[in-house]
């Protein structure tokens, strides 16, 4: 299992990733990038690679990509945004086909942008969408369905507001819908909108 978050050294509060064997609790590597300011806040495997979604505090806020091997070895990371912003929120997914996408929100700046790269090359993205300029609005959670189809789930600031929004292998974006229009809003209408997303449901509902 991998755990991301935060570490401090007592100067900077940094990124760090740590790599579990659950049959013994033994840690077998760690990666902390004790020479920056930030947190790694969420993380997809592939067979080969873990990337990992954070912020990096450095002349601005930034949204990051960073890519890291299974057995440990620390690749790179990648810088998503030019433009300050308050502060930022970061979720990554992979789709099993060779791709990851990157979901951002800049707030006070921007809103919220998604981002498709390769898992050979994070420097090139493949794409770039923006799914929400409101500066109100955050994403909280991207997966993808079996067709390659990407979801994201996020909420306003408010909390009054959650939103689903789909697009594509290619970003169009299909539909982008707010928490009401789903049939368990009901059972669903807690504060902050979707915290979490089941994809392949075959009855296209969201579960209770």
């Amino acid at each position: 299992v991998y755990a991301v978050g935060q570490q401090s050294d007592g100067i900077n509060d940094s990124p760090i990733v740590l790599k579990v064997d659950t049959s013994t609790n033994e840690v077998l590597w760690t990666i902390w990038l004790g020479d920056y300011a930030g947190i790694f806040n969420s993380v997809t495997v592939t067979n080969d690679n873990v990337f990992i979604g954070g912020q990096m505090v450095d002349s601005i806020n930034y949204c990051t990509l960073t890519k890291i091997g299974t057995d440990g070895t620390y690749v790179g990371t990648t810088k998503l945004n030019d433009i300050a912003c308050d502060s930022v929120n970061t979720c990554v997914a992979s789709n099993g086909y060779g791709n990851i996408v990157v979901a951002y929100t800049l707030t006070g700046s921007a809103g919220t942008v998604i981002t498709k790269f390769s898992y050979d090359d994070i420097l090139t993205p493949i794409w770039t969408r923006l799914i929400a300029a409101s500066t109100d609005y955050y994403v909280i959670n991207a997966t993808f369905d079996s067709n390659d189809q990407c979801y994201i789930v996020g909420t306003t600031n408010s909390g009054t507001n959650g939103n689903i929004c789909k697009l594509d292998n290619e970003g169009k974006k299909m539909y982008n819908k707010l928490k009401k229009d789903f049939p368990y809003y009901d059972s669903l209408s807690k504060e902050y909108g979707f915290h979490l997303l089941l994809s392949d449901k075959n009855d296209k509902k969201l579960s209770k």
